[in-house]
């Protein structure tokens, strides 16, 4: 949702290539059901319409106060709502009513529910149509992040029965990744202080430990395709795939460091290679940006490798 001028453009450069197209008619997006759409390869939105608008949000100032009192999610969700309207009101209904799920591993912060919280209020602002994105499960093993997400997902709960929406339990904080792909469909909660049942979200927001890739650290090479490595970074990917492939969420959101893109020193492809064929022999159609922070308005360079993959 927070997206730059500069950072609209480098997405919009990799997707206009590829779009993703086809109708979800008839498929229920609540569980974990697969969505059975063909992608097709072609522009799903008029190319003179997408530069148009492209132009026009590089064209947006991002003030600093609106970093500081608050209000820049909710500027920019609403932003995104009107050029979504606007791109696809000819192609197919934008905002159905209709309850998504989320869920993440391994996301440190949890800034997938506050974006879900914002762009919920987005879009019901111009639909007035009952549209929601729920919170299921965060997994995090740091207590401390722990400790940061919960508190997150109780400022969620409250703001939630402020909007009419009042959930009975706080979303579960699994302990590892590693778990919630078990077939026992189980998992440990700090939470809930017990084994809860993982549930199966239509959004998995994923990461995997970057120790290993990180070009603070030696030359891992293709480490992804171990079982096990010293910082985790194998360890967590096949969790994370596990888990994938248990719930088949329809929509995956991975992040990691930029050097996972890196060449192994023989030649032999990358991490990223290894990422994005895991996802496609899962039947996930995938396509991959990098990101830096100082192109929203951060006063630090940190570039990310991001990849949004689509269930067909």
């Amino acid at each position: 949702i927070s997206m730059s001028s500069k950072e609209r453009r480098s997405l919009s450069g990799s997707v206009h290539g590829c779009s993703l197209s086809g109708s979800t008619h008839g498929s229920s997006l609540s569980g974990s059901v697969a969505l059975g759409r063909t992608l097709r390869r072609e522009s799903s939105i008029d190319g003179k319409a997408l530069a148009e608008a492209i132009k026009w949000s590089g064209m947006q100032p991002l003030f600093a106060g609106r970093f500081t009192d608050g209000t820049l999610m909710a500027k920019l969700a609403s932003e995104h709502c009107d050029t979504f309207r606007k791109l696809l009101s000819e192609k197919r209904e934008c905002f159905s009513p209709r309850e998504l799920t989320i869920g993440s591993a391994c996301s440190g912060a949890a800034g997938e529910v506050v974006a879900a919280h914002f762009f919920e209020k987005a879009v019901n602002a111009v639909s007035d149509r009952g549209f929601r994105i729920k919170t299921l499960y965060a997994c995090e093993s740091g207590a401390k992040k722990r400790g940061w997400i919960e508190g997150v997902h109780q400022r969620k709960a409250d703001m939630d029965q402020a909007y009419g929406h009042v959930e009975t339990t706080l979303p579960c904080n699994f302990l590892d990744v590693s778990e919630i792909g078990d077939a026992s469909g189980m998992a440990r909660c700090a939470t809930h202080k017990q084994e809860c049942r993982v549930p199966h979200c239509n959004i998995f927001v994923c990461c995997t430990s970057c120790k290993d890739m990180s070009r603070m650290s030696p030359p891992c090479g293709k480490i992804l395709a171990e079982t096990t490595s010293t910082g985790g970074s194998a360890d967590t990917f096949k969790g994370m795939l596990a888990y994938i492939d248990v719930a088949r969420p329809a929509i995956l959101v991975f992040e990691n460091v930029e050097s996972i893109g890196d060449a192994d020193a023989s030649g032999g492809g990358s991490n990223l290679d290894i990422v994005l064929a895991e996802l496609s022999s899962r039947g996930y159609e995938s396509q991959q940006m990098i990101g830096d922070s100082a192109q929203y308005g951060v006063p630090q360079s940190r570039k990310r490798c991001y990849i949004i993959g689509v269930l067909a």
